[in-house]
């Protein structure tokens, strides 16, 4: 009976050693926090994605197949971003809706170490311009997250990887065009044109949401004339009924090129780069297209 007794006091004992070092654990563990994130358009949330993994949640705050610049903020979008630690935006005048009142995020800008071409902000339609971008968003991440600072680094470095290779494959892709000119929407592709050895001749909306003047469209006419311009390049993202009259009485052809993505084909920021080099090669690979 004694020795029974002594080995239920021992049971207890180390029971209660278990529940001590149990209580401690719990208390010097560090505690799992809910981050949140944000970036205004797809290939930033994507690149953000890319880096963080599991580790982070990421929103995405414009729509697929909206257009950046006459987007407004809704209600519910407002209250999601109020809880985020960081919003990533383009800047340069492309996402000044952003305006979220009430919250603490931290703004920043994903321009850092890029040289922009007159303050054109669709710097992020070039693979190199992407990993200068995405070390932004690792840098800051790795901020509010230090514990995964290691993980968000070694993801960066993959991903820097990949882009390099983006970028070849693009190099490649357009190095035998028969010719290297285009006419686009809008003033969305310098960047890319610039990395890609490509030539911008004009675009049919000088202005974002402005259709162009009469005198303005004179001029383009020429231009198309004078260069044998067989396509201009559309967006999924602003309406093409206003060129369909110039399409029309010029015999033109249109083709859409997609800065933003997020639709099905561009699901990441590699593949719309892909999906925006096929059509750009299809159009240019003979002499009869621009």
């Amino acid at each position: 009976m004694v020795m029974k007794k002594m080995v239920l006091a021992l049971f207890v004992l180390l029971a209660l050693v278990a529940g001590l070092f149990l209580i401690k654990e719990i208390k010097t563990k560090p505690k799992q926090t809910n981050l949140k994130i944000a970036a205004t358009i797809f290939p930033l949330t994507d690149l953000a994605r890319q880096i963080t993994a599991d580790k982070i949640e990421v929103i995405n705050i414009l729509p697929p197949g909206a257009s950046e610049h006459i987007f407004e903020l809704t209600p519910k979008q407002a209250i999601d971003l109020a809880s985020a630690q960081i919003i990533f935006k383009i800047g340069h005048k492309l996402d000044d809706w952003l305006k979220v009142e009430g919250s603490q995020a931290k703004i920043v800008t994903v321009d850092k170490g890029i040289e922009l071409i007159d303050d054109n902000p669709h710097y992020w339609l070039s693979a190199l311009n992407a990993k200068k971008i995405a070390s932004s968003i690792a840098a800051e991440v790795s901020q509010i997250d230090p514990v995964n600072a290691d993980f968000y680094n070694q993801r960066l470095a993959g991903l820097n990887t990949r882009l390099d290779n983006l970028h070849k494959e693009i190099v490649d892709q357009l190095a035998n065009l028969a010719r290297r000119d285009l006419i686009t929407f809008h003033e969305a592709w310098p960047y890319y044109a610039r990395d890609y050895n490509l030539t911008i001749l004009a675009t049919f909306e000088p202005f974002p949401g402005k259709e162009p003047t009469p005198r303005y469209l004179a001029k383009l006419a020429e231009v198309v004339k004078k260069q044998n311009i067989k396509v201009i390049f559309s967006e999924p993202q602003l309406s093409g009924e206003v060129l369909k009259p110039f399409l029309r009485d010029l015999d033109l052809a249109m083709l859409v090129l997609d800065p933003i993505g997020g639709l099905p084909g561009r699901e990441s920021f590699e593949s719309l780069l892909r999906y925006n080099t096929a059509i750009i090669k299809s159009a240019l690979s003979n002499n009869n297209g621009s």
